[in-house]
């Protein structure tokens, strides 16, 4: 379970996605003010001084408009020396040569700032405004995929327990010892479905939460493996499971309880996109630095573009091979535990047909991330 985590959250920024526009927004600063700077030697034979203050404060409202207030300050910054240097006299110096044209230029790099500060306020706040936006409609967008794929998954299970219910209470006296255990099967195998599945939706509500906090200490893994196996003996009933985790493998430095829950996860995706008669692996190997386990089938496999999408949430691959029903949220949660490890995870076609989950876990006890 999820249940144990941190309550703090990392204190590394997180880059915001206006540093990228602001790097090129100094470059666009050089370019605009050396544009307006030109035009303006063009005309300066026919307009006043004034006119073409007017004129080098274009690329200032171009700037601010676009970039944000750094890259716009830089622009006023190089919008005035440009001014001073090339139009106010003696131009081709930086010194002013009377009081009138020192108060040209400062009542020009006055206006460039107030017009920079405030458009670039209103970027911004134009741009936060359209984050909250993305935001609403991707959370009403999950929101929406959470109550299609609950509505539709819960219906089954929900309408095998009521059905055997109702036939056990209302002709349980008249059934075979054999019809009421196998009703009896029923509502305990779909109630189990159940509740894995709000398992699932509880986790990954935690996931939102903040990270996960694991608690790591040496465990023999196949007693982790056989834990798993355990949890699902029912479901898998009469199939076949193949278990190996060679006696080297060392003592692995895992939170037993959540690495139990990513194979469960991990069998149950097996069972659940395979049919009744094909086989199911579980394998171990380690190296001098990590341990992997593989979880192979013999299903339909995976399609190569869905392989990283699968991990995304509510989103179910093949849904049509898919023989009883699932949220799309095991392997988010697969990965998020595997990477609190500071392990990875994948999803890969199997030689002859099939698929493989492969998890690699570091044997090192400080390697979570």
């Amino acid at each position: 379970m999820l249940s144990r985590r941190s309550h703090t959250r990392s204190s590394a920024r997180a880059p915001s996605p206006l540093e990228p526009r602001r790097v090129s927004g100094y470059a666009w600063s050089v370019v605009a003010v050396a544009v307006f700077a030109a035009f303006s030697g063009l005309v300066s034979g026919y307009l006043q001084l004034s006119d073409l203050v007017m004129i080098n404060l274009l690329p200032v409202i171009a700037i601010s408009t676009q970039f944000g207030f750094g890259p716009s300050l830089f622009a006023v910054a190089l919008s005035a020396l440009c001014f001073d240097f090339f139009f106010i006299p003696p131009v081709f110096s930086l010194a002013p040569s009377d009081l009138k044209s020192l108060v040209t230029l400062l009542v020009m790099v006055i206006v460039a700032t107030v017009i920079s500060s405030g458009l670039a306020e209103r970027a911004r706040c134009q741009h936060r405004a359209a984050q909250a936006r993305d935001i609403q409609i991707e959370t009403e967008r999950l929101r929406n995929s959470l109550l299609s794929a609950v509505s539709h998954d819960l219906r089954t299970p929900l309408a095998t327990i009521f059905g055997a219910g109702t036939e056990l209470l209302e002709d349980g006296a008249d059934l075979a010892p054999e019809a009421r255990e196998g009703l009896v099967q029923a509502i305990v195998e779909e109630a189990a479905h159940l509740d894995q599945l709000v398992t699932n939706l509880l986790e990954v509500a935690r996931l939102e939460g903040g990270p996960i906090n694991i608690h790591k200490r040496p465990e023999p893994l196949d007693e982790v493996v056989e834990a798993a196996l355990s949890r699902l003996r029912g479901r898998i009933g009469d199939r076949h499971v193949r278990s190996r985790v060679p006696e080297e493998i060392p003592m692995v430095p895992i939170d037993a309880v959540l690495i139990q829950q990513v194979l469960v996860n991990l069998l149950e995706n097996a069972l659940r996109y395979t049919s009744e008669g094909t086989p199911l692996e579980i394998e171990a190997t380690c190296d001098a630095h990590h341990v992997t386990v593989e979880v192979r089938d013999r299903g339909p496999g995976i399609r190569e573009e869905e392989a990283e999408r699968l991990f995304e949430r509510f989103y179910r691959g093949q849904p049509q091979s898919s023989r009883d029903g699932g949220v799309g949220l095991g392997l988010t949660i697969c990965r998020a535990i595997v990477r609190a490890h500071g392990g990875t995870i994948a999803l890969i076609n199997r030689e002859k047909g099939g698929a493989i989950a492969r998890l690699t876990l570091p044997l090192s006890a400080g390697a979570a991330t």
